[in-house]
């Protein structure tokens, strides 16, 4: 923004289930979420799936901007 700092929150996504974080770091370029997302999955989802992670700004006055985005593949993460 033009403040050059954003107000950031984690958008998770795990087959059809999508979550948020639950709340919004404010004013922040090095955000820290200590924050536990419980995904129901399946063993067929551990072989093929992946976890998809996206960085939103929440912007008060316009729609949220996209920062960035992760794919992590289930195989690679611990169940």
């Amino acid at each position: 923004d033009d403040c050059h700092m954003s107000n950031p929150y984690v958008v998770v996504e795990v087959g059809d289930s999508r979550k948020h974080t639950g709340y919004v770091q404010f004013v922040s370029l090095v955000p820290s979420w200590h924050e536990a997302l419980r995904f129901p999955t399946q063993q067929r989802q551990w072989l093929r799936g992946a976890v998809q992670i996206q960085v939103w700004n929440h912007d008060f006055l316009l729609s949220d901007d996209f920062l960035g985005q992760a794919t992590i593949p289930l195989e690679q993460v611990k169940p």
